[in-house]
Order: structure tokens, then C-alpha cells, then sequence
């Protein structure tokens, strides 16, 4: 969000949780093309997260007063899917 260049990045710490960099923009687009981008998830990706077809992958829930155990999985890294802290 603050433009291209980043000055103190470690790739390192983020190749060793083998991390996925992903990004967009919108900002070159014109106002047509961004209307016809909403209008078109409305139409074609709502639907499908509303009648539950997309939902995040969840490997472990943890209480809250259970962070530190939440951050140790976290940080081994053998975790497929979303680590989430529960606030039941």
C-alpha cells in the first residue's frame, strides 16, 4: 500500500514459512473497468460464497486464552489451512 519499493524485506523469513506473495491493482484501471469488475464479482462470485461453495480451510481452532499454543502451530509451519483463535 505504500508503493513498490520496500526497504528492509528479509525474503529468508519469508521463503522458510514458504510464503506466497500475491498482489493487484486496480489503480490503472478506468472507472468502467472497475464497475465492470464489481458488477461481474456480484454476479459470478457472490452467489458461490453465499450458497457456501467457497469457505476457508481450517486446521485447528484454539480458545483465546490458548494464543501461545495457536502461535507455536503457527510457527512449525506443518499446519494446512487457517489457525484461528476463538472467542467463545
Amino acid at each position: 500500500m505504500g508503493g513498490q519499493v520496500v526497504e528492509h524485506l528479509d525474503l529468508q523469513k519469508l521463503m522458510l514459512k514458504r510464503a506466497t506473495i500475491t498482489g493487484s491493482t486496480m489503480r490503472g484501471r478506468s472507472l468502467e473497468e472497475k464497475h465492470k469488475i464489481a458488477k461481474s464479482l456480484i454476479a459470478h462470485v457472490w452467489p458461490l460464497i453465499e450458497a457456501g461453495h467457497c469457505k476457508p480451510l481450517i486446521d485447528k481452532v484454539f480458545p483465546f486464552e490458548q494464543v501461545v499454543e495457536a502461535h507455536k502451530a503457527l510457527d512449525q509451519g506443518d499446519h494446512i489451512g487457517k489457525i484461528v483463535l476463538s472467542l467463545e
